[in-house]
C-alpha cells in the first residue's frame, strides 16, 4: 500500500483480500509473491477516518427547582486519524436558564438557544471537555442532547450523539417577611415557585383553618411580593400548592 506492507489472502484466481495497514497512504498497490511482483495501474485512495465518541453526565440528578444543574460533556477521538474541523452543538433544554460554559479547547458562542463549539483539530487518543451550567425553571424532565461532526469519515456514527435525562423536583420554597413603613408588611417568595397559593391564619393549632390571601402578587425580578397591612394580632403565612 504505497510502500507499507500488509499480508493478503488469495480469494480466487482474480481476487486478493488484505487489510489496509496503519500508516498506509494514497498511492499504487504492489503485490509481491515468490514468483514475482505486480503493481496496480491505478491509484489506491486511503481516506482518513476518525471515530469520535461523545459522553455526558448530569449533576446533581435529580436536581431541585432553582438549583444549578451541570452537564459534563467529553468528546474523545479514537482514531485512527486526526479529526479536523471539529464542531460540537448543544441545544439547551427548554425550561432552563443559561449560567455558564467552560471549554477545554477552542471557543463557543450561543445562537438560537444552542451552544455551538468550534474545536479545531483533535489528535488520536485525546479529548475535549465542555461543562455547561443551567438553572431549571420548571418542575419536570430535562433532556440534554449533544452532537459532533468533523471533516473526516466516522466509521461509527452512532456515538456522535450523547443524551442525558434529568428529573427536576420541587425545591424548598421559603417565604420572606419584611416590615415596611406605613404599618405594612411585604411577603415575598421565589418567582420560580409556580402554582402556589399564599395562605394566612391567626393561630397555629391542630385543625387550624388557612385562608387564601386574595391580593395579587407583584412580580419583581426573581421574586413575587404581596403587600399587606401589618395587623396588631399575630398572623402566620405559608405557601400551599393545591
Amino acid at each position: 500500500f504505497n510502500g507499507v506492507n500488509s499480508a493478503f489472502a488469495v480469494v480466487s484466481g482474480e481476487e486478493l483480500q488484505a487489510t489496509v495497514p496503519s500508516g498506509a497512504s494514497t498511492g499504487p498497490i504492489t503485490v509481491t509473491t515468490p514468483t514475482g511482483s505486480s503493481r496496480s495501474p491505478g491509484t489506491f485512495v486511503v481516506a482518513a477516518s476518525a471515530d469520535l465518541t461523545l459522553a455526558q453526565t448530569a449533576s446533581p440528578s435529580p436536581v431541585l427547582l432553582g438549583g444549578n444543574l451541570t452537564y459534563a460533556i467529553a468528546l474523545t477521538n479514537r482514531g485512527p486519524s486526526q479529526a479536523t474541523g471539529l464542531s460540537m452543538t448543544n441545544p439547551l433544554p427548554a425550561g432552563t436558564l443559561f449560567v455558564s460554559a467552560t471549554l477545554s479547547q477552542g471557543s463557543y458562542f450561543q445562537t438560537n438557544g444552542s451552544i455551538v463549539c468550534s474545536l479545531g483539530n483533535l489528535a488520536t487518543g485525546t479529548a475535549v471537555r465542555l461543562s455547561v451550567v443551567l438553572t431549571p425553571t420548571a418542575v419536570g424532565s430535562l433532556t440534554n442532547r449533544v452532537s459532533v461532526k468533523a471533516n473526516e469519515f466516522d466509521p461509527i456514527g452512532t456515538n456522535n450523539l450523547a443524551e442525558v435525562i434529568t428529573s427536576v423536583l420541587p425545591g424548598p420554597t421559603t417565604l420572606g417577611i419584611q416590615l415596611m413603613t406605613g404599618n405594612r408588611v411585604a411577603i415575598s417568595w421565589p418567582a420560580a415557585a409556580v402554582n402556589y397559593l399564599l395562605q394566612t391564619t391567626a393561630q397555629l393549632s391542630p385543625g387550624v383553618n388557612w385562608s387564601v390571601v386574595t391580593n395579587a402578587p407583584v412580580l419583581s425580578g426573581e421574586k413575587k411580593t404581596v403587600i399587606l397591612p401589618a395587623l396588631s394580632e399575630a398572623s402566620y403565612y405559608r405557601l400551599n400548592k393545591p
